[in-house]
């Protein structure tokens, strides 16, 4: 048998006791997550737009005895175009939202891109969620 991972005494990021989440505790988890992000900006299959960060994964062939191979594609595997700031046009119908960019992370992790198409029906949900989580400024 394996061992079984320690976990740190604190979390990493606060010092509190007995953290739970990859050694950091739940309230430093989603801290940890846009760190990570941001340490990996550079990544080209990570997508910014418009606040919110997507993540283009692999598109591996059909396996004919397992139709989804990967579990599944993201946005139920609707064809994108995307084309990246720095002039790459890249088309994908495996994109996966990875979810809104904290007011606090948008200056390290600002937009690199735009939709050149955006499927029906996408831009009534993106735009649903800002509404329902409009951005305000901390402490004031």
């Amino acid at each position: 048998m394996g061992r079984r991972m320690e976990m740190p005494p604190e979390c990493a990021h606060c010092g509190k006791a007995d953290p739970q989440y990859g050694g950091y505790c739940r309230a430093c988890v989603g801290h940890a997550t846009w760190m990570h992000a941001i340490q990996h900006a550079w990544d080209p299959s990570q997508v910014r737009i418009d606040g919110y960060m997507y993540d283009i994964r692999a598109e591996l062939p059909p396996i004919p005895s397992v139709p989804e191979p990967t579990g599944g594609k993201g946005f139920g595997g609707r064809r994108f175009i995307i084309r990246f700031h720095d002039g790459r046009v890249v088309e994908t119908r495996n994109l996966w939202m990875i979810g809104i960019i904290p007011d606090e992370y948008r200056e390290a992790l600002p937009d690199n891109a735009v939709f050149e198409n955006v499927p029906p029906g996408l831009e009534d949900r993106a735009s649903a969620k800002r509404r329902r989580r409009p951005r305000t400024k901390k402490g004031g």
